[in-house]
């Protein structure tokens, strides 16, 4: 499969003594990915382990350049559901870097710890945020280029080691009786989590 992406290209120009940045089209973008997801539903009655992989090969050529990266991203999801509890992790195991043109994405790695407490319609949630990175989200781009090379790092401010507290409920309304949830947080998000009874 190819693809026509735009990129960024530096020269050097000696009568500027300038760095000049151009945009052009390489020649091909190419990714070719596998994904896969094993887990276990209601072990002990009560325990949810998930366990996803995700292989992955970017190539891009263009003018002066030609890249390769492979990477393999893991993450592993851990539930425990009891009556109207639910207490849970989500962390990521190895990082998940990826490959445009010149430029390797590095994913922020995440990580959460969570408690649920489900009263009717009413959800409590605790989070707590990176709890082994105090720095918080980390996500950095690297460019490849032999000419104009740099890395950015950009940090999420204020999420390392940190607690969100949660509250949320759902309304009936309309013809078809459509659920609504209505949230009210600091923060975060509850996707992925198992609602007592399933």
């Amino acid at each position: 499969m190819n693809y026509f992406i735009s990129n960024s290209r530096y020269h050097y120009n000696p009568e500027l003594d300038l760095f000049i940045n151009s945009p052009h089209n390489s020649d091909y973008y190419r990714s070719v990915y596998l994904n896969a997801e094993i887990g276990t539903r209601k072990l002990f009655k009560f325990l949810y382990i998930s366990l996803c992989g995700n292989l992955r090969r970017d190539e891009s050529k263009g003018v002066d350049f030609h890249h390769e990266n492979v990477n393999f991203y893991s993450n592993v999801e851990v539930q425990a559901v009891w009556k109207n509890f639910n207490i849970g992790c989500d962390f990521d195991i190895t990082p998940h870097i990826s490959l445009y043109g010149e430029s390797l994405n590095y994913g922020e790695m995440s990580q959460d710890i969570y408690a649920q407490y489900n009263y009717k319609d009413l959800y409590v949630t605790l989070t707590w945020w990176c709890p082994f990175n105090k720095d918080g989200f980390k996500y950095q781009t690297e460019r490849l280029s032999e000419i104009h090379p740099y890395r950015h790092t950009n940090w999420t401010a204020n999420n390392g080691n940190m607690l969100s507290l949660g509250l949320s409920w759902k309304i009936n309304y309309g013809k078809s009786f459509k659920k609504v949830q209505k949230s009210l947080s600091n923060g975060g998000y509850d996707d992925g989590m198992v609602k007592p009874g399933e």
